[in-house]
């Protein structure tokens, strides 16, 4: 059968990047054909309203003409037919050789690709009051416009896009519409469980994110020899300054480093790892003493390699873009809320709890099984 897998496979993070393999892993070894599909960014919700973002499509628009290009040629005294060159950042570039591998065609963009069965997730496909322009309020991600004979989600996520939020801004009648299209629905938290059983009336069913399930750990990956730190991985300068000192006291006290292996901490004693490719990241995991993150693959990538890990959550009057809702209900499904720091549950006190991986494991193991099931019974096999 050929499976098309709609996700976040273009987006530049590791963990879209490995939700998109640990979903073609599994439907690989059930023995499917798998290709991606692409969708059409769009505007935000927020961004329809602004004038501002509209002048600067604008703008940009008139940057892409024969027109602006010859004129700037001219102006500058180049040759006509010069072109300046797509820029990419070192994170971008080290992401091109593992999108390719995976099977995204990073030179073309394949949208309604015929295929027996379209998988929407996993990720925050949902997400569709996310300001961000390379997604948008995308109806392809709700499974408009397909070419397919038989249309699921698994383990989709709205993120921090909530039913008050959907209300507020008039758009609930139409994401309903669009999920009453699905011929099975699944989704990865119980905000997003919520969302659909109040916009349909159906009960979706919920999964598990597919990278702690597909066994992507045991996976040959670039091995490195760091040895003998803390790994911080969060967003970029999300790490305050009161975080850091926590932190770098901790790992003082074990004899241990402070390395951030993604986005760069502005954090005194902290070390700033060098952009990683996908093949590359997990190792780092793998090679923690401890982890420290404030994110929702952070933790799954501790999860799945049995490392000790703590957890910041970001509120969402607190930060531009809050993960709570799917980081708080991933702990409480493996039962792991006490890696969470709080007053009461400080850095120190989180790292002397014992994670019982045992168990967790019994609960991954769990839910592959229902997963499978789930894959099997709504593609029709």
């Amino acid at each position: 059968m050929k499976v098309g897998i709609m996700s976040m496979q273009r987006v530049i993070n590791y963990g879209s990047y490995m939700q998109a393999l640990s979903l073609k892993t599994l439907l690989e070894d059930l023995g499917h054909e798998v290709v991606f599909v692409d969708y059409k960014a769009r505007p935000s919700i927020q961004h329809r309203r602004s004038s501002r973002y509209w002048l600067q499509k604008g703008k940009q628009a008139v940057r892409n003409t024969r027109l602006w290009w010859f004129l700037a040629n001219l102006y500058r005294g180049r040759p006509m037919s010069y072109r300046i060159p797509d820029t990419y950042s070192d994170v971008e570039r080290a992401f091109m050789p593992a999108l390719e591998k995976l099977g995204v065609d990073c030179d073309y963009f394949h949208y309604r690709t015929e295929v027996d069965t379209l998988i929407i997730g996993s990720d925050e496909v949902f997400n569709c009051l996310q300001n961000a322009d390379n997604v948008g309020f995308s109806p392809e991600l709700f499974g408009m416009h397909n070419r397919a004979k038989t249309l699921i989600s698994y383990a989709a996520s709205f993120g921090d896009t909530t039913l008050e939020k959907l209300d507020e801004f008039g758009v609930s009648k139409q994401v309903g519409r669009y999920l009453d299209r699905f011929d099975a629905l699944s989704v990865r938290d119980e905000n997003s469980a919520r969302i659909v059983k109040a916009l349909t009336g159906k009960e979706p069913l919920q999964h598990l994110d597919p990278t702690l399930i597909s066994g992507i750990e045991h996976m040959k990956w670039e091995e490195n020899n760091e040895k003998g730190y803390v790994a911080v991985y969060a967003y970029p300068n999300r790490i305050s300054k009161e975080e850091g000192k926590a932190i770098t006291a901790f790992a003082k006290e074990k004899d241990l480093r402070v390395l951030s292996i993604a986005g760069k901490q502005d954090i005194p004693g902290v070390e700033n790892n060098q952009p990683c490719t996908p093949f590359e990241i997990l190792p780092y995991f793998k090679n923690a003493e401890y982890i420290v993150t404030d994110t929702f693959h952070g933790a799954i990538f501790s999860i799945i390699h049995h490392i000790p890990f703590a957890v910041y959550c970001r509120r969402p009057q607190d930060v531009f873009y809050s993960n709570s809702e799917k980081l708080m209900d991933l702990l409480q499904k493996l039962n792991l809320t006490d890696r969470l720091v709080s007053g009461d549950n400080n850095l120190n006190t989180v790292f002397s709890k014992d994670i019982d991986f045992k168990t967790v494991d019994i609960i991954r193991d769990r839910e592959k099984v229902a997963a499978l099931e789930y894959l099997r019974g709504t593609m029709g096999e």
